[in-house]
């Protein structure tokens, strides 16, 4: 017999970026996937901040105060944080961002297989971890220590997931269109 080729999906939807990451072994870690949800959901009403001017007109007084709740919510959780953690972010790294994984070059020990926790930090502006489960499916070895990881998400919550995968629509959409800042 040939050998049969899986059905080849559809690109997941991805970004680039560069952003502080951090991993950490995370068989034992819990992510409170409720705060992880309210960070997405901030960050995603935040994006949607940058419209043009008829967008702006026809949109009602409800989503401007979802929008200010948001930047009160998230300044909240970020003084928390900051004072917290006294603002010790990691390295920033180059990215490659989807809803179901992250691409990385890291200097870490981590093999294929192994649970991770993800820490990233998706806003200069809102330096607050957006914590995320994931196992690592390759790790290539590359220079000075460091390894080219794919990390993919899960298991999450369904509404985590989704709002992940706007927060990726929002951003991309974003970098398409010129003058948006």
């Amino acid at each position: 017999g040939h050998l049969r080729r899986k059905p080849k999906r559809a690109p997941m939807l991805s970004i680039a970026a560069e952003i502080p990451v951090a991993l950490h072994a995370g068989a034992s870690i819990e992510v409170d996937f409720t705060a992880t949800l309210q960070f997405l959901r901030s960050l995603n009403l935040l994006a949607l901040g940058t419209r043009s001017e008829s967008d702006t007109q026809n949109a009602d007084a409800g989503h401007d105060f979802a929008r200010l709740e948001a930047k009160i919510d998230m300044l909240v959780a970020m003084v928390g944080s900051l004072v917290a953690a006294e603002a010790r972010l990691p390295p920033r790294q180059h990215v490659r961002l989807s809803a179901e994984s992250l691409e990385v070059n890291l200097v870490t020990a981590v093999a294929a297989g192994a649970a991770v926790i993800v820490e990233l930090y998706p806003s200069a502006e809102l330096p607050r971890a957006l914590r995320l489960p994931a196992t690592v499916s390759e790790a290539r070895a590359g220079a000075d220590g460091a390894q080219d990881l794919t990390l993919r998400f899960g298991p999450l919550d369904p509404a985590v997931s989704d709002e992940l995968e706007r927060y990726i629509f929002l951003r991309h959409r974003h970098a398409l269109v010129p003058g948006r800042s």
